[in-house]
């Protein structure tokens, strides 16, 4: 098509004319629409970032005060397990473990309780 055939074909075409103005002059707005659109969108998520990293922030200080937290009961327990297992292992030689240890004649058995 020719550029020229368009142009005469809007002058002797009301209708067209009308349409074509119609349809650029809205496609004119929709894109100063999106324009807008756009910038609220991106002021809008630089606001939420800001707030994002508020909370990033005071999230990763309570995570810091956990992990020390942690590493000092953590230490605790090994002291204590360490502790555990010694008088488990002192206490193992002066109270036998289970019926096998007691003597299989019940007046000995008596004895050996005593």
């Amino acid at each position: 098509m020719n550029m020229d055939y368009i142009i005469e074909a809007l002058k002797n075409n009301r209708a067209l004319w009308v349409t074509a103005t119609i349809t650029g002059i809205f496609a004119i707005i929709i894109s100063i629409l999106d324009a807008v659109w756009l910038f609220v969108q991106r002021k809008k998520q630089l606001q939420y970032d800001k707030q994002f990293e508020k909370y990033k922030h005071i999230a990763e200080k309570k995570n810091y005060v956990s992990k020390v937290r942690f590493d000092a009961e953590f230490e605790i327990y090994r002291e204590l397990s360490q502790t555990f297992s010694e008088a488990i292992e002192g206490v193992h030689g002066i109270i036998p473990d289970g019926e096998a240890y007691y003597p299989s004649n019940e007046e000995e058995r008596d004895s050996y309780k005593k």
